[in-house]
């Protein structure tokens, strides 16, 4: 089967109370070190990778090359296959900046000039994390991260690929002959309370807005975290299977529901890789729908080989 990179984006809107203090502008270093700490309290550093900027890190058969100013991109490079690598565009807030890095290798690239809002990236054991940091209601409420794809890859939302009644509010990276490569998985938001912020992606072209919807009754900073991460060979099995017209219409309605069920691909795939390769296992892993689509799963032969 022909081997298939994933890079995950998951959107992940947090809002912590205390990255600035509310006494008035501190210096570039010490808030570059509190976004940073509050950014680490929210995902935690036991995955961050203490990279060097401008330096490729490795992960599996990818490498990930963070920028050392905030104008230039993020490359990801697949080690197998060159002609599926890109690089994506930071968000313009992270224009004309220097990033600072913390000693746990979170990387803010601190904008003094926009202070609405900054950019900070994490690159992780499977990819890297991108976060946005909202600091106050005048932020904007939509912030783009561009895609430079390989010839004939395009984006395309789950609504449009799997079906609006299968939307998992994933978008996919496709290639030319349709197979999915890349999956940005859907982004949520929370506030300081634990209260869900409205948020979405809008696909246009090569870029993938995200709208963030806060409203003055939200707890400022907010921070955003799309990440990418290169995942398993299950979940470019499972992906590989749905393109390629192996299922039955009847079979393939019933895997779509149960992946949208779960919560999208990334999330089925590492699910099944975690399971034992029982029902019962897979029912204490994911409830029903992931015992069933297991059961579903069974009899392609590259599935089962990666997934049980």
């Amino acid at each position: 089967m022909k081997k298939v990179l994933l890079i995950i984006l998951s959107g992940l809107l947090i809002f912590p109370t205390n990255l600035v203090g509310a006494t008035g502008v501190s210096t570039d270093k010490s808030r570059a070190e509190n976004l940073s700490q509050n950014i680490e309290k929210q995902t935690g550093v036991s995955d961050v990778i203490k990279s060097k900027l401008n330096k490729d890190i490795y992960t599996d058969n990818t490498s990930v090359t963070l920028p050392n100013n905030g104008n230039d991109n993020v490359k990801i490079s697949d080690l197998e296959n060159k002609k599926d690598s890109f690089e994506i565009t930071l968000p313009k807030e992270a224009k004309n900046s220097t990033p600072k890095k913390s000693a746990n290798g979170t990387s803010v690239y601190n904008n003094e000039v926009n202070s609405n809002a900054n950019v900070a990236l994490q690159p992780i054991n499977d990819g890297i994390r991108n976060l946005i940091i909202i600091n106050n209601l005048s932020a904007s409420k939509e912030y783009t991260f561009g895609f430079n794809l390989p010839k004939g890859s395009k984006l395309i939302t789950a609504k449009e690929y799997l079906g609006a009644e299968y939307d998992t509010k994933e978008v996919y990276v496709v290639n030319k002959d349709n197979f999915i490569t890349s999956i940005i998985s859907p982004p949520w938001a929370k506030d300081a309370k634990g209260s869900k912020v409205p948020t979405s992606y809008r696909v246009e072209g090569n870029k993938i807005i995200q709208v963030v919807e806060f409203t003055k009754n939200n707890v400022f900073p907010i921070v955003a975290d799309p990440d990418w991460a290169k995942i398993t060979a299950c979940a470019g099995s499972i992906t590989w299977a749905l393109a390629s017209g192996c299922f039955v219409a009847v079979k393939l309605i019933k895997i779509k529901k149960y992946i949208k069920l779960i919560g999208g691909v990334k999330r089925a795939a590492t699910l099944l890789v975690s399971a034992d390769a029982t029902a019962e296992s897979r029912l204490q892993q994911g409830g029903t729908a992931l015992a069933a689509l297991g059961a579903e799963l069974m009899g392609i032969s590259g599935i089962v080989k990666n997934c049980f």
